[in-house]
């Protein structure tokens, strides 16, 4: 049997194709043409055919399938609860700055959230790790040539980046970003700068070799730590000082003019 991962319809806009299939707000679409859709991406792709058949689970259980034929470049028009239907992927580091980890209690369940989600990254700009892909999901990547993705970079010395995000594969940074490129899926990287640990030799480092990896590397956004009254990690983390954010600006300024 198989496992469907029903992708809630949240809104149907009037005069869509989903409202002249007669689609409602709490609709679940399970399987386009035979083939289980795990997300918006996998739909996108499935709904490009012009002959369709769309396996609908209605909010009371009952199930329906629907045949129609549709202009090649035309959308079902739906707004989903979620962009991806079998769950948003967790995030696995464990990483010493983590924003998430320092947010105040009784806040949204939002802001509980750690995703490291490649999906995301592709939809919506989200940044990633990399540390929590495996084969299967690189080859979907190169497959479908989801290009711009968005990688949380930090340190391109491999030893300081394990150090950083305290996951085994946090060292693989390099090897995950020669795959992406092989494939011709470019990125935009960031880092997030922590005093002592990935500063100063570390960061030119990273820029260095950032660069070398042009054009494939689209930008790189360097945001300095911050550090709230909850974080509860044992490893010491500070702020940056006044001046020491000048002199990274100052540094970063001379490879801007390069």
């Amino acid at each position: 049997m198989k496992k469907h991962y029903p992708g809630k319809i949240l809104r149907v806009p009037e005069g869509s194709l989903a409202d002249e299939l007669g689609l409602v707000a709490g609709d679940s679409i399970l399987e386009v043409n035979g083939s289980i859709c795990r997300d918006i991406i996998d739909l996108s792709f499935a709904m490009a055919d012009e002959e369709i058949e769309l396996l609908v689970e209605h909010g009371d259980g009952e199930q329906e399938l629907i045949a129609f034929d549709k202009d090649m470049d035309e959308e079902l028009g739906a707004e989903f609860e979620s962009a991806v239907f079998d769950g948003i992927r967790r995030c696995a580091n464990k990483c010493c700055f983590c924003f998430v980890e320092m947010v105040a209690p009784n806040m949204r369940k939002t802001l509980s959230i750690k995703d490291d989600d490649y999906r995301m990254s592709f939809l919506y700009g989200n940044f990633i790790t990399l540390s929590n892909l495996g084969d299967r999901d690189f080859e979907r990547i190169e497959k479908l040539h989801l290009s711009p993705l968005f990688v949380s970079v930090h340190a391109m010395n491999p030893e300081v980046r394990a150090k950083l995000i305290r996951c085994p594969r946090g060292a693989d940074i390099k090897e995950q970003l020669d795959r992406l490129e092989a494939a011709g899926v470019d990125y935009h990287t960031q880092v997030v700068l922590c005093p002592g640990i990935n500063d100063g030799e570390e960061l030119e480092r990273t820029i260095r070799e950032l660069a070398e990896r042009s054009p494939s590397v689209l930008s790189l956004a360097i945001v300095p730590v911050g550090v709230t009254k909850y974080r509860t990690d044992p490893v010491p983390l500070r702020r940056f000082t006044r001046e020491e954010a000048e002199g990274i600006i100052e540094s970063v300024g001379q490879w801007q003019e390069k």
